[in-house]
């Protein structure tokens, strides 16, 4: 990145920090920031002790992964790291004791996950890999077997599977565990579904009309897997407290062939309710969950990539939505994700826009 386009966006996104909110729920115009080519998804995490959200953004066809640090009012390129052939999914976490976060990276094209160990700086160093099935693509991270050790979950597109990796506290892996799923699992979510303190696997399986989730033991094996209804083709995941009961998590699924998302409510007894198909008038290709207007109810937002726009559902928190609103999101927005940038407690968006090879920073105008 030249020193020009890098000090434009500095000041770009110190003017909108400093822009007045107007309406609640919606975000400022973007600030686009140039990538590697092909970027596929975008983590946020912290990965330095100086305060504010750093994120890390895969870019498929450089072959790498650059992580950008943020001090709550901007951001720079601290690191771009080579990971292997064709980064798509990617994950941050402790992956060992040293207790300095860490990313996780899906290599699609090597059938392969790849460690990056943090120094606490925001600088990464390849470490070590471990293989999953025929085109992976989504990850998840949790402590499957309960040993205090994070552990791995990968969607391997092509093989209808997921690969479990447990963790060693060297930051090494175990040989995969594969478990069957739908068919084409895209999206993937790791967390406690059923309120037994075990983490679990949900994915989404884009060559069906169903999702699949794999109730843990907590010995690293998991329950006969269990597919629950939702719209067709489901692609991406992500979860909240949707009606407000204290359930966590319910889920939220963007169903790429149907122009719907579809919500499931948690019973937190390995059941959930059917899903509740809401149309979005557009194909969406990511879904994210926050509570974005801070009302203390769930909102989602999805990924518009035709329109170029993130399009918000505010939550009643009653497991319903209102009338959805849009921001402009870059050029062709695949994916998204949330977090508080800024620090002023209402959370931001990242959206990547992979044919335009740049991320759309969206900050939320922070209105209740």
């Amino acid at each position: 990145m030249s020193h020009r386009v890098f000090n434009t966006f500095l000041v770009l996104l110190s003017t909108l920090f400093l822009q007045t909110a107007i309406q609640a729920g919606q975000f400022q115009l973007p600030v686009i920031l140039p990538v590697g080519q092909q970027p596929s998804e975008v983590v946020i995490g912290n990965f330095n002790d100086l305060g504010g959200l750093d994120f890390a953004v895969t870019n498929s066809d450089s072959d790498t992964v650059s992580a950008y640090l943020g001090n709550g009012r901007e951001f720079f390129l601290k690191d771009t790291i080579t990971t292997g052939h064709r980064p798509v999914g990617i994950a941050t976490g402790l992956m060992s004791p040293i207790n300095k976060p860490d990313l996780v990276v899906v290599n699609a094209g090597d059938a392969q996950v790849a460690l990056l160990k943090g120094d606490g700086r925001g600088d990464f160093n390849l470490r070590g890999r471990g293989h999953t099935g025929v085109n992976p693509h989504s990850i998840g991270l949790a402590d499957f077997n309960m040993d205090g050790v994070t552990d791995v979950a990968v969607s391997n597109i092509n093989d209808s599977t997921v690969t479990v990796l447990l963790g060693n506290a060297d930051g090494s892996f175990q040989p995969g565990n594969t478990v069957g799923v739908g068919l084409h699992p895209v999206g993937l979510l790791a967390l406690d579904l059923n309120c037994d303190g075990v983490p679990d696997i949900v994915t989404a399986n884009s060559g069906t009309s169903q999702i699949s989730i794999l109730f843990g033991k907590g010995d690293g094996t998991f329950k006969r897997v269990r597919t629950l209804a939702a719209g067709s083709a489901p692609i991406s995941l992500a979860f909240g407290d949707f009606n407000g009961d204290g359930k966590i998590w319910d889920l939220a699924v963007a169903d790429s062939k149907a122009n719907t998302f579809s919500v499931l409510l948690n019973n937190c007894d390995e059941t959930f309710t059917s899903a509740k198909i809401y149309p979005t008038s557009f194909t969406p290709r990511s879904i994210v969950a926050a509570d974005f207007n801070q009302d203390g109810k769930w909102d989602v937002a999805l990924a518009d990539p035709v329109n170029n726009r993130a399009v918000l559902f505010p939550g009643n928190g009653d497991g319903s939505f209102g009338t959805p609103s849009s921001s402009d999101a870059g050029q062709g927005p695949e994916f998204l994700t949330a977090g508080d940038l800024n620090g002023d407690g209402f959370p931001d968006m990242i959206a990547v826009d992979t044919a335009a090879n740049s991320l759309a920073i969206l900050i939320n105008k922070g209105q209740p």
